[in-house]
């Protein structure tokens, strides 16, 4: 039995074989009946030079670090919106007689009226 010497390839050749098969829309075995070479070897040539596809069931680090941050704006917008309606409803009470312990001299507006200190002090105002 004798034993076959194994050839040792160039990357110019290898890069020029994948070009005839890829960019000249000729198939492998015509290529490697051409090269004188094995089907098998041409066809491995061809298939590490393609890119790798992505595995699109396993996101990337990005893709998860997107995914949180989308939740956390999600989360803050919905915060927001309750801390708005709680402004809102809010407005219309009588709590704003503590500016007058926070040094505001000014007469307040309750319930879309002005009222003198002295009424902001008295409660029954209010209700």
């Amino acid at each position: 039995m004798s034993k076959r010497k194994r050839r040792i390839f160039s990357p110019d050749f290898k890069t020029e074989a994948v070009r005839l098969v890829v960019e000249e829309g000729r198939s492998v075995n015509d290529v490697a009946k051409s090269l004188e070479l094995y089907h098998s070897t041409l066809a491995s040539w061809v298939k590490k030079a393609q890119p790798a596809p992505r595995n699109a069931g396993a996101p990337s680090a990005e893709q998860l670090e997107l995914r949180e941050l989308k939740k956390r704006v999600r989360q803050l917008e919905m915060e927001r919106e309750i801390l708005k309606k709680a402004a809102l409803d809010s407005m219309g009470h009588c709590n704003s007689w503590l500016n007058t312990f926070a040094g505001v001299s000014k007469s307040s507006v309750f319930r879309g009226r002005w009222f003198s200190r002295r009424a902001i002090f008295d409660k029954s105002v209010c209700v």
